[in-house]
């Protein structure tokens, strides 16, 4: 089967199309971090950790896994929203799989509403950053690119 230099072209420049949009696709998702505290009750030390969507991360016994994350915008009431599941890797279920002991949305100016109720640990929302090129426009920004326009009529 003889193939076209065309036909290689073609295949080679798709390749490093799909690549590279998978390159620019992992790097927008790993740019979105959540800002963690956590305390563990036992020795009073407090650690800051920091998790991407999607990643797991691990303190102690716990793995945990944030699913989605939120952030109000700057003009609106300050708050942070993250779904999170939880598991206790000490804990193990029937299949010998680490039990899940949470999943649920956390609340940053609101622990209390949704917490992780464990013996040994304690987690808290913090913070949840985005990539810079990525943030939706928030509502006044998108107020004044109206209004600009109509200036510009």
């Amino acid at each position: 089967m003889i193939v076209s230099h065309r036909a290689k072209a073609v295949f080679f420049y798709s390749l490093f199309f799909l690549v590279f949009c998978l390159f620019i696709t992992q790097k927008v998702f790993a740019e979105k971090k959540v800002i963690l505290r956590a305390l563990d009750k036992t020795t009073g030390h407090v650690s800051i950790l920091e998790a991407a969507i999607n990643e797991e991360v691990t303190f102690g016994s716990l793995l945990f896994k944030i699913q989605n994350a939120a952030k109000n915008p700057p003009e609106d009431r300050p708050e942070i929203y993250v779904y999170i599941t939880i598991w206790d890797m000490l804990k193990r279920n029937r299949e010998d799989r680490p039990r899940e002991i949470f999943k649920n949305w956390m609340f940053g100016s609101s622990p209390a509403l949704s917490a992780l109720d464990h013996p040994l640990y304690d987690l808290w929302i913090i913070d949840y950053k985005e990539a810079a090129g990525i943030k939706p426009p928030s509502k006044e920004s998108s107020k004044q690119s109206s209004s600009d326009n109509g200036a510009n009529k």
